[in-house]
C-alpha cells in the first residue's frame, strides 16, 4: 500500500445509460480519468450535467473540489467554479440557473452557503452570487424557482425551513421563517411545482413521522404514525437549558432528559453526553440514543443526560461556532463543566454521581475532562484523540488542526503538547471505559490504545478498552453497535449506580 494512493475501484465516476421504452441502455462513462465525482445535476434541457468532483477519492482533496459542467460522453469536462473549500452543485433550472452549494473559504468554520453561477453571453461562468448571506446558519436546499428560495437549517437546539425572496438571480430580502419552531422540522423536500412541502416533525417525546403542508401557508398534515409503540413507552422528559460560562460569560445551552418520573427538586445522577464535531450539535429532539450512548435507556435508570452545545457548536450561527479556533481543549470544556455547575445549583445534578462520555470530539472532551477534574465517578470516551501531535499525523483530515489550533505541529510543539489530554494523564483517576473501532481512520485507535495503556500503567484508576473489529469512526454492525450500549449501561451501573461505587 502506498499511502494516499487508491484503487481503481475506489474512484466514483459519472455514467449515463439512455432510456427505451423505460428500459435502460447500455452505461457510457462521461467523466474523465482524472476525476472523482460526488454529485451531479443535469441541465433544465437535461442536455448537460454539472457535476462536484475533486482530483482524488482521498479525503483531504475535499477541500480542493470544484464544480463541472459537461454536455456528452466526448465532449470536454469544463470547470464553471472553482470556490476555495470547495462545492456542489445542487439545483440547476431555466429560472434560476445552477446554483452550488459551498463555504467560499478554504479552511475555518464558515457557513455553507448556496450560491448562483451566472454564465456571461460566452458561455463562460462569471463569479458566483451568495442567495443566502443573510442566513447566520449552514443552508441546505429545499426549492429555487425565479421568485424564492426555500432551504433548511438548524437553529439553536432545533430545526427550521425558511423561504428567502429571489430577484433578478439575486437574495431579495431577509430569509422568514415557515414553520412554527414548536418542533424539530427535517428532511424537507417540496414538490416540483414548489406548492407543497413534506417534512419529518419530532420531539423530545415523539420520534420523527412525516408531515405535509402547503407553501402557502403552514398547515401541517400528518401522513405517518411509524413508531406506534413509543405510545406504551414511559419516557425521561426534556428541555432545553441555559448557562452562563465561566469563560467570559457566554450563553450556552444544552438538551436536558429527565429520568423517567422526575420530580422537581429531586437530586439525581447525571451523565454528560458531548457531541463531537466540534461542529456537530446536540438537538431538542427525540433522544433515544446517540451513537454508543442510549439516552432514554440512562433515563429508565434513574439519570439525568444533559448534552451540551459548548462553543464550536452548529446552530448558532458562525460567530459561535468560531469561538473555539485556537482554543480547543480551552474555554470549549469550560462551558461544559460549567453547564455541569448549572445543573448542580439548580437541585437537578447530584454532585457525587456524576458521569462524562462523548464520541470523536466528545472523546476528546472526555480525555481532557477527566485530567482537569476528578468530580465525575465514571467516563466513557469514544474514538477521541489525546495526543494532538501524534494525532496531526495519523488522522484522515489533519487540516483540521490547522483550523482549530492553528499552526502545524512543528511550527508550535508547545501549543500541541498543551492542549492534549497525554500531557496530562498522570491526573487521572476516574474510571475509564474506552471504546474504538479498529480501522477507525479519522481517529484512529492509536489514539484510544495510547490513553489506556498510560492510564493503566499509571494505576490510579481502573480501565477497560474495547476494539471493535472492522469498524470505522462510527460503529456500523448493529450486533456491534448494541455491545457499545451494553457496555456503557454497565458501566455506569458499576461505578455510579451500585452503593459500593458511592464509598470514597
Amino acid at each position: 500500500m502506498v499511502w494516499d494512493s487508491v484503487y481503481t475501484d475506489q474512484w466514483s465516476r459519472l455514467h449515463v445509460a439512455e432510456l427505451e421504452d423505460d428500459v435502460a441502455g447500455e452505461g457510457v462513462r462521461w467523466s474523465p480519468d482524472d476525476l472523482h465525482v460526488v454529485s451531479f445535476v443535469w441541465s433544465p434541457d437535461s442536455r448537460a450535467v454539472a457535476f462536484g468532483a475533486r482530483s482524488s477519492p482521498v479525503l483531504r482533496t475535499t477541500y480542493y473540489g470544484a464544480t463541472y459542467v459537461q454536455e456528452g460522453a466526448e465532449a470536454e469536462a469544463r470547470s464553471v467554479t472553482s470556490m476555495p473549500g470547495g462545492e456542489n452543485p445542487v439545483a440547476w433550472d431555466d429560472e434560476s440557473g445552477l446554483v452550488v452549494s459551498g463555504t467560499g473559504q478554504l479552511l475555518g468554520t464558515f457557513n455553507r452557503q448556496l450560491w448562483r453561477v451566472p454564465f456571461g453571453a460566452d458561455g463562460g461562468a462569471l463569479d458566483p452570487v451568495s442567495l443566502t448571506g443573510g442566513l447566520d446558519a449552514n443552508a441546505n436546499l429545499v426549492h429555487i424557482d425565479g421568485s424564492r428560495l426555500i432551504v433548511s437549517a438548524a437553529r439553536r437546539t432545533g430545526a427550521t425551513v425558511y423561504r428567502i425572496p429571489l430577484a433578478d438571480g439575486a437574495a431579495a430580502g431577509p430569509p422568514s421563517d415557515l414553520t412554527d419552531g414548536r418542533h424539530y422540522y427535517s428532511g424537507a423536500s417540496a414538490a416540483t411545482d414548489g406548492s407543497v412541502l413534506a417534512f419529518t416533525a419530532e420531539d423530545g417525546m415523539a420520534p420523527p413521522d412525516l408531515f405535509i403542508t402547503p407553501l402557502d401557508g403552514f398547515r401541517p398534515e400528518r401522513l405517518t404514525d411509524l413508531n406506534p409503540q413509543v405510545a406504551d413507552l414511559v419516557l425521561g422528559e426534556q428541555r432545553v437549558e441555559s448557562w452562563p460560562s465561566r469563560a467570559g460569560g457566554e450563553e450556552i445551552e444544552g438538551v436536558l432528559t429527565l429520568p423517567v418520573g422526575y420530580e422537581e427538586g429531586d437530586r439525581v445522577p447525571m451523565v454528560l453526553v458531548i457531541h463531537g464535531g466540534p461542529s456537530g450539535i446536540s438537538s431538542d429532539r427525540f433522544n433515544a440514543t446517540r451513537g454508543a450512548y442510549p439516552v432514554q435507556v440512562y433515563a429508565g435508570m434513574g439519570f439525568a443526560v444533559l448534552q451540551p452545545n459548548y462553543r464550536g457548536s452548529s446552530g448558532y450561527g458562525e460567530r459561535f461556532r468560531g469561538l473555539n479556533r485556537g482554543d480547543i481543549s480551552g474555554r470549549d470544556w469550560v462551558d461544559i463543566d460549567s453547564g455541569v455547575d448549572a445543573m448542580v445549583e439548580r437541585g437537578i445534578a447530584d454532585p457525587d454521581r456524576l458521569a462524562v462520555s462523548g464520541w470523536s470530539f466528545g472523546g476528546h472532551h472526555t480525555y481532557w475532562g477527566i485530567t482537569q477534574t476528578d468530580r465525575f465517578r465514571a467516563a466513557s470516551a469514544g474514538a477521541g484523540a489525546n495526543d494532538l501531535i501524534s494525532m496531526y499525523s495519523q488522522t484522515d483530515i489533519p487540516e483540521f488542526y490547522h483550523t482549530y489550533l492553528g499552526p502545524k505541529p512543528w511550527e508550535d510543539w508547545d501549543l500541541y503538547e498543551e492542549r492534549s489530554a497525554y500531557r496530562h494523564v498522570e491526573n487521572v483517576t476516574t474510571p475509564l471505559l474506552i471504546q474504538v473501532g479498529e480501522r477507525d481512520e479519522r481517529v484512529p485507535a492509536e489514539q484510544s490504545i495510547q490513553f489506556f495503556e498510560a492510564v493503566r500503567a499509571i494505576g490510579k484508576a481502573p480501565t477497560t478498552l474495547v476494539l471493535y473489529p472492522d469498524q470505522p469512526h462510527g460503529v456500523r454492525s448493529p450486533r456491534l453497535q448494541r455491545d457499545l450500549m451494553s457496555r456503557n449501561v454497565e458501566w455506569l451501573t458499576r461505578w455510579v449506580l451500585e452503593p459500593e461505587a458511592l464509598v470514597p
